[in-house]
């Protein structure tokens, strides 16, 4: 997105979701607490719109969850989806798109997979 010049959304839930995965990311050296945090800060939260969700986005979420039968990990997609909703994005980026299509079926050519 920086690169390109285009505004960046992140939902807020993705900064916790990122750093989980870089402190548990198989390299050696191991990314250490400090760099993780180091990397979404400034990788993310300068420069990037942060999306908060309230309590009535987690009532969506699990609706949706639940009206489309999925379990399990797939609510943690469907944060994502509803933050991208919630910011009125014009298409949500990814390289994971089976996963966000079965939370979001209709989601169309807003659905961006990243090669």
């Amino acid at each position: 997105a920086r690169r390109q010049r285009e505004g960046l959304w992140v939902a807020a839930h993705s900064l916790a979701e990122l750093y989980a995965v870089l402190t548990h990311f198989p390299v050696r050296p191991p990314i250490t607490p400090g760099v993780a945090r180091r990397l979404v800060q400034e990788n993310l939260l300068r420069g990037a719109h942060v999306i908060d969700l309230d309590a009535s986005d987690y009532g969506a979420v699990l609706d949706r969850v639940a009206d489309h039968a999925l379990t399990g990990g797939a609510v943690y997609d469907a944060l994502v989806v509803q933050a991208a909703l919630k910011a009125d994005v014009d298409r949500l980026r990814t390289w994971n798109a089976a996963d966000f299509r079965r939370v979001w079926p209709d989601a169309g050519a807003r659905l961006d997979v990243l090669v």
